[in-house]
């Protein structure tokens, strides 16, 4: 599944609103190859940064494959979690 941090960051926020935040999670631990582009953009948001994380180590632990792109060096993202 390829997705944008846009799109993520909105899927998010809609399933806290509709209370369905688990089933926003449950849906991206099922993935088998995650492309998320433009990571940058979780800088600063955490509530997202924090199920994206929940997410990315429960898909790392299966050994599924994570791709990650930014428009910025990981040391120059200000606001992100350090794992």
């Amino acid at each position: 599944l390829y997705v944008s941090t846009d799109k993520f960051t909105q899927q998010f926020i809609d399933a806290v609103q509709s209370n369905n935040r688990n089933d926003f999670i449950h849906f991206y631990q099922m993935i088998d190859i995650l492309i998320v582009d433009d990571v940058q953009l979780l800088s600063g948001k955490k509530g997202t940064q924090d199920a994206f994380f929940h997410i990315f180590n429960h898909l790392h632990q299966r050994g599924n494959q994570i791709i990650l792109t930014s428009d910025k060096a990981p040391a120059d993202i200000q606001d992100m979690e350090q794992t």
